[in-house]
């Protein structure tokens, strides 16, 4: 049977220098850290990308972090272990393969599998969004899980480019499967305040009873994509649970002063 997964790119760079593990077989730790570079691309160009490098990335920014360990830690109120004999290493990265694009998820799976069979837990470095769909699968014999999704967008829809498994796609098969019992999501997103573009038009902002949307651009988007994922889903009858009340005060707040400018004109 071929590994499951590979040494890092930068051979002696393992996340905070903890020892690299490559035989999950004989896996004896606490810890498992694992690098899933690859998703499921939704086109070619997609399937090298930014995130593929984002283990290799995480790794070598941990350094400075591993020469520290033993130092107290204002978050947690100590040293990070606290003197407990807790082994933590790293299993390398889920390999990829040009004629089999897909082919990673089941090893990817596979490796989580491996890693919960040695009673480890498995901390796993992407890697897009879409590499979460085959870890939940590894742990379908320890249900009921509540899943918690910090995210500025809700990951629901059911394909693009007829790719099931994809970045948008994750939240939805998460639904779909029997262990994952309650999902709670909460929406965060940096952006930036851009003064607003004269115009003949009357400035759609959100109304003063929602909450703050950072203007006219920001608020125009941010619904704009929350009624796009929303009609993207199979059952219509409940196409208005994925729209926040506020997008829907500003729809309303938007269709009025767009009737008002006509009336004027």
């Amino acid at each position: 049977m071929s590994k499951l997964t590979t040494a890092p790119r930068d051979v002696f760079q393992t996340f905070m220098n903890f020892p690299l593990v490559e035989d999950l077989d004989t896996l004896k730790a606490d810890v498992a850290i694992i690098g899933m570079p690859y998703g499921d691309p939704y086109t070619i160009d997609e399937l090298i990308n930014d995130q593929t490098n984002a283990p290799t990335a995480v790794r070598r920014a941990s350094k400075r972090i591993s020469q520290a360990l033993d130092r107290y830690d204002f978050d947690i109120g100590g040293p990070v272990f606290a003197g407990q004999d807790i082994k933590v290493v790293d299993v390398g990265d889920v390999p990829g393969n040009a004629a089999d694009h897909v082919g990673h998820y089941g090893r990817a799976e596979a490796a989580i599998r491996k890693i919960r069979a040695a009673g480890a837990l498995p901390i796993t470095i992407g890697g897009d969004h879409g590499i979460p769909i085959p870890i939940f699968r590894a742990l379908d014999g320890e249900g009921p899980i509540t899943l918690v999704q910090l995210d500025a967008h809700l990951d629901w829809r059911d394909n693009v480019n007829g790719v099931k498994e994809g970045y948008s796609s994750t939240i939805r098969r998460a639904s779909e499967m029997a262990h994952i019992k309650d999902i709670f999501r909460s929406a965060f997103a940096a952006r930036a305040v851009r003064a607003p573009r004269k115009s003949r038009r009357p400035a759609l902002t959100a109304p003063t009873s929602s909450p703050p949307m950072n203007g006219r651009i920001s608020a125009r988007r941010r619904c704009s994509r929350a009624f796009r994922m929303a009609a993207d889903t199979t059952s219509p009858s409940t196409l208005t649970d994925w729209i926040p009340p506020s997008c829907r005060r500003w729809r309303d707040h938007s269709r009025a002063a767009s009737a008002t400018a006509r009336r004027s004109s």
